[in-house]
């Protein structure tokens, strides 16, 4: 049977624009790969897995950055552990891990998601390994984590907001389609910029529901930035516990 991806595959079409009517839906995805074509919106709380009994992270590989100024976490769920669960990063001065909820377990399918969530603050710029421990065995997950400079966040905040047009325009107060860590954290930063500059999908397919589609004149700078300020967003549908 096919198993419902999590939020953080979800971000075929993060930076569509919708009006803050648009309704959120879940999307039924393999968990490697594939990505809804039909223009739906996305909700960032993700769905839960099939259960297989087997110890597993989700994502295994996420996306962050660093620039010792702002706060950058990714959003990670542990499946099928039991209560001896620990999560810890394997250099502690990497990156510390903080257990998180979701705002919404319940999908609108009325199925509960069983996940145990936390967020990980990244500490310093590389390759993070996380490992997760219940029951005897031990899984690894790894954060790559970019070095971003100091004034990039600025640029790009000034752009999401200010540029012509700016993203608030869709992208308003959360209602619009998930950008955050939430739905990022498995894209790579060229993905997200071609998203942002040719209105190509991770998956490789045009977004849809934008008029012209989704392809801003920016700056290298400016797209530099954006990709800085969006990684520095609070992920959406989750809270620290």
């Amino acid at each position: 049977m096919p198993r419902r991806a999590l939020a953080f595959a979800l971000a075929a079409g993060f930076l569509a624009c919708s009006s803050p009517e648009t309704k959120v839906e879940y999307v039924d995805e393999p968990i490697d790969g594939g990505y809804s074509r039909d223009g739906s919106t996305y909700d960032s709380a993700p769905p839960p897995d099939s259960g297989l009994g087997q110890l597993r992270f989700q994502p295994t590989l996420a996306y962050s950055g660093f620039d010792g100024t702002h706060t950058f976490q990714v959003p990670v769920a542990v499946y099928d552990s039991a209560s001896d669960l620990t999560v810890t990063a394997a250099d502690p001065s990497a990156a510390t891990v903080t257990p998180a909820k979701l705002v919404n377990p319940v999908t609108p399918d009325g199925t509960t998601d069983s996940g145990k969530y936390f967020l990980v603050t990244v500490k310093k710029a590389g390759t993070i390994t996380l490992n997760a421990k219940s029951g005897g065995k031990t899984v690894t997950a790894t954060i790559n984590a970019a070095t971003y400079a100091a004034d990039r966040y600025a640029t790009g905040e000034t752009r999401y907001n200010g540029g012509s047009p700016p993203c608030t325009d869709c992208h308003v107060n959360g209602q619009a389609i998930d950008h955050s860590p939430a739905a990022l954290a498995t894209v790579d930063d060229t993905k997200i910029g071609t998203v942002i500059t040719n209105g190509i999908s991770p998956a490789g397919f045009p977004i849809q529901g934008v008029q012209g589609g989704h392809k801003w004149s920016v700056s290298a700078a400016e797209l530099a930035g954006l990709v800085t300020y969006l990684r520095a967003l609070p992920s959406r549908g989750l809270t620290q516990q």
